[in-house]
């Protein structure tokens, strides 16, 4: 009676990309508490080949990226995917988290990514939500006072409009950033222009103007009940007129009093932190992690740098 009843119980299954059903797999993300836009099979097909680990019929999963270098195969964090989270059978059990982490040491020499479950060596990242609940005005009572003040003065010069113009934000990102993030490359940001052009409705882009002049831009990843700010720069006119200020301010007020949650996916800059914080968002941290298999202490400098790549 007993071995029917563990033959029974659900096990941890890892399953190839070919052999997922697509289908069942966006129903489990849709169906979660916990999944994100980012569980969702065609999110995640335009920025990296992936496998998942089951749990049982399709009662829960993880997704895994995946990708091969020097014929070593790594677990890794794509650009545009802030997380895999786990979905589905609400949590995993310490034994099951051991049988997950040995069945990710079983397929990846390296392991190296974002997620909800502290397995192996992992530390907590910073990630600030700010649930949009709330009527505006309830929600502009928790905006710092210089943050009041600043978009006060940004509402007399600048305005703000959504836009299916995601490539002149990508352009003023690049123009400020893209020195400081080689890790974003030409290939990312055009899946991130295909995305938008497939899916207006999951990624929303919006233009601050001065006059006729766009000084600053965001992108959002719209699912799940969730905003996730996954892209945002101003040209440094946009900079001296806290442009950017006034964008967050004016999606956070489009968005009030409904079910929405603005993530601004965090930072490990302290200004950038405090910045985010400046309009009320709360930490809701997650998991780095990295490990890997076989590997000699000689070699962790290796390892580091092949699992930042």
């Amino acid at each position: 009676m007993f071995a029917l009843f563990s033959s029974m119980t659900p096990q941890l299954i890892y399953t190839k990309h070919e052999h997922l059903n697509f289908h069942m797999w966006d129903h489990m993300v849709e169906k979660s508490l916990s999944g994100n836009i980012f569980c969702y099979s065609w999110y995640l097909d335009h920025f990296c080949d992936w496998d998942v680990v089951l749990y049982g019929d399709y009662e829960g999963g993880i997704a895994l990226p995946k990708k091969k270098r020097y014929g070593i195969s790594k677990l890794y964090q794509p650009n545009f995917v802030q997380q895999c989270v786990w979905i589905g059978k609400n949590r995993l059990s310490k034994e099951e988290e051991i049988k997950l982490y040995n069945l990710l040491l079983s397929h990846f020499s390296l392991v190296h990514f974002n997620c909800d479950i502290p397995l192996g060596n992992h530390h907590q990242r910073i990630n600030l939500v700010l649930p949009l609940a709330n009527a505006y005005q309830i929600l502009r009572l928790k905006f710092s006072k210089t943050v009041r003040k600043n978009i006060r003065k940004a509402r007399t010069e600048l305005t703000v409009s959504l836009s299916s113009d995601i490539d002149t934000v990508i352009d003023l990102y690049k123009k400020q950033w893209g020195n400081l993030n080689p890790q974003l490359t030409n290939i990312d940001y055009n899946q991130l222009k295909l995305l938008a052009k497939k899916r207006p409705e999951n990624i929303e882009c919006y233009i601050v103007w001065c006059a006729n002049e766009a000084i600053a831009g965001l992108v959002l990843a719209k699912g799940k009940n969730r905003l996730h700010y996954i892209l945002g720069a101003s040209s440094d006119r946009g900079k001296k007129l806290r442009a950017l200020t006034l964008g967050l301010d004016h999606i956070i007020r489009s968005y009030s009093s409904s079910a929405f949650v603005f993530d601004f996916e965090g930072s490990s800059i302290l200004s950038v932190k405090s910045f985010y914080e400046s309009f009320g968002a709360h930490n809701e941290p997650f998991y780095e992690i990295s490990f890997g298999k076989g590997l000699p202490n000689l070699f962790q400098s290796v390892y580091r740098s092949f699992a930042k790549s």
